[in-house]
Protein backbone atom coordinates (compact mmCIF):
# COMPACT_ATOMS: atom_id res chain seq x y z
CA UNK A 1 0.00 0.00 0.00
CA UNK A 2 1.38 3.74 -0.77
CA UNK A 3 1.84 5.69 2.05
CA UNK A 4 0.55 8.82 2.92
CA UNK A 5 3.86 11.10 2.15
CA UNK A 6 4.25 9.15 -1.46
CA UNK A 7 3.03 10.66 -4.99
CA UNK A 8 0.31 9.49 -6.55
CA UNK A 9 1.60 7.78 -9.85
CA UNK A 10 0.73 10.20 -13.04
CA UNK A 11 0.24 7.02 -15.13
CA UNK A 12 -1.53 3.72 -15.27
CA UNK A 13 -0.62 1.12 -13.16
CA UNK A 14 0.65 -0.87 -16.53
CA UNK A 15 3.94 0.98 -17.80
CA UNK A 16 4.17 1.45 -21.45
CA UNK A 17 5.65 -1.44 -23.50
CA UNK A 18 9.79 0.22 -24.68
CA UNK A 19 8.32 -0.07 -28.31
CA UNK A 20 5.77 2.49 -27.28
CA UNK A 21 8.55 4.47 -25.49
CA UNK A 22 10.40 4.37 -28.60
CA UNK A 23 7.40 5.35 -30.85
CA UNK A 24 6.69 8.26 -29.17
CA UNK A 25 10.46 9.39 -28.98
CA UNK A 26 11.07 8.83 -32.51
CA UNK A 27 7.97 11.32 -33.20
CA UNK A 28 8.37 13.67 -30.79
CA UNK A 29 12.67 14.38 -30.85
CA UNK A 30 12.27 13.10 -34.95
CA UNK A 31 9.63 15.31 -35.15
CA UNK A 32 11.83 18.42 -33.55
CA UNK A 33 15.21 17.35 -36.09
CA UNK A 34 12.58 17.02 -38.73
CA UNK A 35 11.38 20.47 -38.46
CA UNK A 36 14.83 22.43 -38.08
CA UNK A 37 15.36 20.77 -41.28
CA UNK A 38 12.26 21.74 -42.88
CA UNK A 39 12.51 25.58 -41.51
CA UNK A 40 16.06 25.38 -42.12
CA UNK A 41 15.60 24.82 -46.05
CA UNK A 42 12.74 27.40 -45.98
CA UNK A 43 15.06 30.68 -44.78
CA UNK A 44 17.69 29.45 -46.73
CA UNK A 45 20.08 28.04 -43.73
CA UNK A 46 22.76 24.99 -43.53
CA UNK A 47 22.26 23.67 -40.32
CA UNK A 48 24.09 20.63 -40.86
CA UNK A 49 27.32 22.64 -41.70
CA UNK A 50 28.21 23.10 -38.09
CA UNK A 51 27.96 19.19 -37.42
CA UNK A 52 32.03 18.28 -37.50
CA UNK A 53 32.91 14.45 -37.23
CA UNK A 54 36.34 14.29 -35.56
CA UNK A 55 37.73 13.45 -32.36
CA UNK A 56 38.19 16.94 -30.92
CA UNK A 57 34.61 17.84 -31.19
CA UNK A 58 33.69 14.07 -29.54
CA UNK A 59 35.65 15.13 -26.69
CA UNK A 60 35.04 19.24 -26.31
CA UNK A 61 31.47 17.69 -25.97
CA UNK A 62 31.80 15.28 -23.55
CA UNK A 63 33.57 18.01 -21.42
CA UNK A 64 31.37 20.35 -21.85
CA UNK A 65 28.51 18.07 -20.43
CA UNK A 66 30.30 17.50 -17.22
CA UNK A 67 28.77 20.86 -15.89
CA UNK A 68 25.38 19.93 -16.45
CA UNK A 69 25.56 17.59 -13.83
CA UNK A 70 25.58 20.04 -11.05
CA UNK A 71 21.97 20.88 -12.00
CA UNK A 72 21.31 16.98 -11.16
CA UNK A 73 22.98 16.92 -8.16
CA UNK A 74 20.91 19.94 -6.95
CA UNK A 75 17.77 18.89 -8.52
CA UNK A 76 18.10 15.65 -6.87
CA UNK A 77 19.36 16.88 -3.48
CA UNK A 78 17.73 20.19 -2.73
CA UNK A 79 14.93 20.04 -0.11
CA UNK A 80 13.50 23.47 -1.96
CA UNK A 81 9.67 23.40 -3.19
CA UNK A 82 10.31 23.49 -6.63
CA UNK A 83 12.96 20.83 -6.82
CA UNK A 84 10.66 18.97 -4.72
CA UNK A 85 8.12 19.18 -7.55
CA UNK A 86 10.67 18.25 -10.33
CA UNK A 87 11.27 14.80 -8.48
CA UNK A 88 7.43 14.16 -7.80
CA UNK A 89 6.89 14.51 -11.51
CA UNK A 90 10.19 12.22 -12.11
CA UNK A 91 8.44 9.53 -9.58
CA UNK A 92 5.42 9.76 -10.69
CA UNK A 93 5.90 9.99 -14.69
CA UNK A 94 8.87 10.16 -16.35
CA UNK A 95 10.65 7.21 -14.32
CA UNK A 96 7.36 4.91 -14.54
CA UNK A 97 7.23 5.24 -17.99
CA UNK A 98 10.55 4.83 -18.87
CA UNK A 99 10.57 1.76 -16.67
CA UNK A 100 10.73 -1.29 -19.17
CA UNK A 101 13.73 0.39 -21.26
CA UNK A 102 16.39 -1.22 -21.73
CA UNK A 103 20.38 0.78 -21.42
CA UNK A 104 20.08 1.04 -25.78
CA UNK A 105 16.43 2.09 -25.01
CA UNK A 106 17.79 5.38 -22.89
CA UNK A 107 20.77 5.59 -25.23
CA UNK A 108 18.95 5.67 -28.16
CA UNK A 109 16.15 8.41 -26.42
CA UNK A 110 18.91 10.32 -25.78
CA UNK A 111 20.42 10.45 -29.15
CA UNK A 112 17.67 11.45 -30.42
CA UNK A 113 17.29 14.03 -27.61
CA UNK A 114 20.52 15.93 -28.70
CA UNK A 115 20.07 16.04 -32.40
CA UNK A 116 16.30 16.93 -32.42
CA UNK A 117 17.06 19.16 -29.82
CA UNK A 118 20.37 21.04 -30.55
CA UNK A 119 19.56 21.30 -34.33
CA UNK A 120 16.08 23.17 -33.90
CA UNK A 121 17.29 25.44 -30.98
CA UNK A 122 20.78 26.49 -31.47
CA UNK A 123 21.69 25.37 -34.85
CA UNK A 124 18.26 26.98 -36.34
CA UNK A 125 16.63 28.69 -33.79
CA UNK A 126 19.83 30.51 -32.33
CA UNK A 127 21.44 31.23 -35.56
CA UNK A 128 18.25 32.95 -37.09
CA UNK A 129 17.67 35.33 -34.03
CA UNK A 130 21.36 35.95 -33.80
CA UNK A 131 20.98 37.29 -37.37
CA UNK A 132 18.29 39.35 -36.63
CA UNK A 133 18.38 40.73 -33.16
CA UNK A 134 22.51 39.86 -32.19
CA UNK A 135 24.52 37.40 -30.74
CA UNK A 136 23.50 37.74 -27.30
CA UNK A 137 20.12 38.54 -27.62
CA UNK A 138 19.66 35.85 -30.15
CA UNK A 139 21.08 33.18 -26.80
CA UNK A 140 19.07 34.55 -24.60
CA UNK A 141 15.67 34.62 -26.62
CA UNK A 142 17.15 30.98 -27.85
CA UNK A 143 17.24 29.69 -24.36
CA UNK A 144 14.32 31.02 -22.84
CA UNK A 145 12.57 28.95 -25.97
CA UNK A 146 14.27 26.19 -24.78
CA UNK A 147 13.07 26.09 -21.12
CA UNK A 148 9.47 27.07 -22.16
CA UNK A 149 9.92 24.34 -25.06
CA UNK A 150 10.46 21.68 -21.18
CA UNK A 151 7.62 23.73 -19.21
CA UNK A 152 6.88 20.98 -17.05
CA UNK A 153 7.11 22.34 -14.01
CA UNK A 154 7.94 26.40 -13.36
CA UNK A 155 11.14 25.10 -11.50
CA UNK A 156 11.68 22.82 -14.72
CA UNK A 157 11.71 25.35 -16.92
CA UNK A 158 13.76 27.48 -15.08
CA UNK A 159 16.41 24.99 -15.29
CA UNK A 160 16.39 24.13 -18.93
CA UNK A 161 16.20 27.79 -19.60
CA UNK A 162 19.41 27.67 -17.54
CA UNK A 163 21.00 24.61 -19.45
CA UNK A 164 19.64 25.94 -22.72
CA UNK A 165 21.80 29.12 -22.48
CA UNK A 166 24.41 27.01 -21.57
CA UNK A 167 25.09 24.70 -23.98
CA UNK A 168 24.10 27.79 -26.65
CA UNK A 169 27.24 29.36 -25.24
CA UNK A 170 29.40 26.73 -25.61
CA UNK A 171 28.11 26.59 -29.28
CA UNK A 172 29.09 29.91 -29.60
CA UNK A 173 32.59 29.25 -27.73
CA UNK A 174 33.22 26.15 -30.28
CA UNK A 175 32.52 28.04 -33.50
CA UNK A 176 28.98 26.96 -33.91
CA UNK A 177 30.23 23.53 -33.95
CA UNK A 178 26.35 21.63 -33.69
CA UNK A 179 28.42 18.39 -32.51
CA UNK A 180 29.49 19.71 -29.44
CA UNK A 181 26.33 20.29 -27.61
CA UNK A 182 24.71 17.08 -29.68
CA UNK A 183 27.09 15.69 -27.71
CA UNK A 184 26.88 16.96 -24.60
CA UNK A 185 23.47 16.96 -24.32
CA UNK A 186 23.22 13.38 -25.15
CA UNK A 187 25.53 12.40 -23.46
CA UNK A 188 23.92 14.16 -19.60
CA UNK A 189 20.65 12.67 -20.80
CA UNK A 190 21.98 9.34 -21.25
CA UNK A 191 23.90 9.35 -17.70
CA UNK A 192 20.89 11.12 -15.85
CA UNK A 193 18.00 8.96 -17.16
CA UNK A 194 20.51 5.43 -16.64
CA UNK A 195 21.18 6.63 -12.93
CA UNK A 196 17.85 8.03 -12.47
CA UNK A 197 16.19 4.95 -13.24
CA UNK A 198 18.48 2.44 -11.85
CA UNK A 199 17.74 4.20 -8.30
CA UNK A 200 14.02 3.72 -9.14
CA UNK A 201 13.87 0.24 -9.98
CA UNK A 202 15.66 -0.47 -6.95
CA UNK A 203 13.05 1.46 -5.23
CA UNK A 204 10.71 -0.49 -6.55
CA UNK A 205 12.43 -3.62 -6.01
CA UNK A 206 10.70 -6.65 -8.26
CA UNK A 207 7.49 -4.54 -9.15
CA UNK A 208 9.39 -3.17 -12.46
CA UNK A 209 9.74 -5.69 -15.21
CA UNK A 210 12.06 -5.07 -18.04
CA UNK A 211 10.39 -6.23 -21.59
Amino acid sequence: MRSASEPEPLLPETPPTRLQVLEVALGCEGGLAGFALLFAWLSGRDILDGIRFDGRSIAIGLAASLPMFVLLAVTVQSQSRPFARIREILNGFLLPWLSRCRTIDLLLLSILAGIGEELLFRAFLQSLLADWLGVATGLVLASLLFGAAHWITTGYAVLAAVAGFYLGAVWLATGENTLVVIIAHGFYDFVALFLLLRWHRRKAGSAITVD
